[in-house]
C-alpha cells in the first residue's frame, strides 16, 4: 500500500515538473511581459503601484491574441476579448454591495461566459481570465463614485494591449492587409446539452464557493472561486485531480 501511495505521489510530482513544448509563438509572451510590466513600471515610478494593478489585470488580454491568424483575425478577436474584460469588471464591481447578491450574479454570469467563449470556439485561456477578473472585482468594496474611474483604468490596460498587439503584427508578422480584409469568419459552435450542464455546474459551484468564501470571511474571499474555477476546467477527471493536487501543492508552498 505504501509503495503504491509513494509511486503515485512520485509520478504526480514528476508531471508537475515536467516541462512540455508550447506551440505558441515567440512574441506573445513578450507582449505579455510588456502589457503587464509597463502599468507596473509606471505605478511604480509615480508612486501609484496600486492604481497600475488594474491597469496590469487588463492587460492580461494579449493572452488571447491568437499567433496564428491574419491581423484583422487577430486585433478583432483582441478586440472583443477586450470588451468581455470590461463587461466582467463592470458586472463584478457593480453587484459587490452585498455578498450574497454578488455571489448569485458571478455564478450566473460565469455559466454564461463559459456558454459564449464555447460558442465563438475561444482558445485556451478560454473562460479563465474572464471569470477570474469578475472574481476579483466582486471582491473590491462597493463604492459607487469609484467605479467609473476603476473600470476606466482596466480599459486603459486593454487598450494599451490592443496597440502592442497592433505593433508586433505589423512589425513582426508583416501581413499583407488588403488581402487579409476579405478574410472568411470561422463557422459557428454549435453548442450541445453537455455544454449547457457544465455551465450549469460552473455557475452553481463557483456561486456556492463565493458565498462560502464571505461567511468564513476571508480577506480575499475572490481567490477562492478562482481556485475552484481552475480545478474544474480539466478536461478529464485524471486531469481534474492533477490540477487539484497542483492548486494545493502550490499554495502550501
Amino acid at each position: 500500500m505504501l509503495l503504491q501511495i509513494r509511486s503515485f505521489i512520485t509520478k504526480e510530482f514528476s508531471q508537475l515538473i515536467k516541462i512540455n513544448s508550447i506551440k505558441r509563438h515567440w512574441s506573445i509572451p513578450v507582449m505579455a511581459a510588456i502589457c503587464v510590466g509597463f502599468p507596473m513600471l509606471i505605478g511604480l515610478l509615480f508612486t501609484d503601484f496600486k492604481t497600475s494593478l488594474t491597469v496590469s489585470l487588463g492587460g492580461l488580454v494579449i493572452l488571447y491574441l491568437p499567433s496564428n491568424d491574419n491581423i484583422i483575425g487577430r486585433i478583432s478577436k483582441l478586440l472583443l476579448c477586450s470588451f468581455g474584460f470590461i463587461l466582467s469588471y463592470v458586472v463584478g464591481i457593480s453587484f459587490s454591495f452585498n455578498p450574497i447578491v454578488s455571489s448569485l450574479v458571478f455564478g450566473i454570469y460565469a455559466a454564461l461566459i463559459y456558454i459564449i467563449t464555447k460558442m465563438v470556439r475561444l482558445a485556451p485561456p478560454g473562460n479563465f481570465f474572464f471569470i477570474m477578473i469578475a472574481a476579483m472585482a466582486s471582491g473590491i468594496p462597493f463604492s459607487l463614485e469609484e467605479i467609473p474611474t476603476r473600470v476606466g483604468l482596466i480599459t486603459l490596460g486593454t487598450l494599451f494591449s490592443c496597440l502592442v498587439a497592433f505593433i508586433f503584427s505589423v512589425l513582426v508578422f508583416k501581413p499583407n492587409i488588403q488581402k487579409e480584409v476579405s478574410a472568411v469568419l470561422a463557422k459557428q459552435y454549435k453548442i450541445n446539452d453537455v455544454d449547457y450542464i457544465e455551465a450549469f455546474i460552473i455557475g452553481i459551484f463557483l456561486s456556492i464557493s463565493f458565498v462560502v468564501a464571505h461567511t468564513i470571511g476571508l480577506q480575499n474571499p475572490y481567490w477562492v472561486p478562482i481556485s475552484c474555477l481552475a480545478v474544474m476546467q480539466g478536461v478529464s477527471t485524471k486531469h481534474i485531480w492533477q490540477r487539484g493536487f497542483s492548486r494545493i501543492l502550490g499554495t502550501i508552498l
